[in-house]
């Protein structure tokens, strides 16, 4: 058995704000810790924007817009890519990279974690095709 978590997000051009398409991304074995991180800095953030205090864990993490990169790590005589997770907006503000409840990536986001709770929404490995001859894992840096 392996451990492994996962995260649903719906993919958008920077450039453009345009929605193209959604995402399934596993984290597992060296990748848990990121995702641990990640789902930690969420669970405890706990902003006041205008005059209202919110509690930790009050902000749904689907109101997060999140930038996803990689950068190398070495252990001993292995070196290998490693997940980045951070604020949209750069640095360590969850805050500035929040989406307002008014914004219809904010009501896609929520639509899509609706769907993945209830079970509509789900990786469907069997449905993915590969052409011949293609390394699917050539291109994914980490």
């Amino acid at each position: 058995m392996v451990e492994s978590f996962e995260i649903y997000g719906i993919l958008y051009d920077a450039k453009t704000g345009e929605m193209v398409g959604f995402a399934m991304i596993p984290f597992t074995s060296t990748k848990i810790k990121v995702y641990r991180a990640w789902n930690s800095a969420i669970a405890n953030f706990a902003p006041t924007i205008g005059s209202k205090k919110f509690s930790p864990g009050e902000i749904p993490i689907f109101a997060h817009r999140v930038r996803m990169t990689s950068e190398l790590e070495t252990r001993g005589t292995n070196t290998y890519m490693i997940p980045v997770l951070a604020p949209a907006e750069g640095g360590d503000d969850l805050k500035s990279s929040l989406l307002p409840r008014t914004d219809v990536r904010y009501g896609a986001a929520k639509k899509l974690h609706d769907d993945v709770l209830a079970g509509h929404a789900k990786a469907a490995y069997e449905t993915t095709q590969q052409e011949a001859g293609i390394d699917p894992e050539s291109g994914v840096p980490f």
